[in-house]
């Protein structure tokens, strides 16, 4: 949380790591669950776990290749 004395305080959320947390809950439960698959909804959520944390992203990628972690191609749930 960042605060100052004009604007109050305001929660700082580092997406990158909020997208490597969930891809990794994801991945648990695709290792847990045979019939579980997950959609990202945003290109750009691999664009970080490539750049920021590629363990994850080499784990993502192995799970694409088996269709059970994909990307949803739409981009009306970033409009909103």
């Amino acid at each position: 949380m960042e605060c100052d004395s004009a604007e109050g305080c305001k929660i700082v959320v580092d997406t990158g790591k909020l997208m490597s947390s969930s891809a990794d809950l994801q991945l648990d439960l695709i290792d847990r669950y045979p019939e579980y698959n997950f959609i990202a909804t945003s290109a750009q959520q691999y664009s970080w776990l490539e750049e920021l944390y590629p363990d994850v992203f080499a784990r993502v990628q192995e799970q694409v290749k088996q269709d059970r972690f994909g990307e949803s191609r739409s981009c009306l749930s970033d409009l909103a």
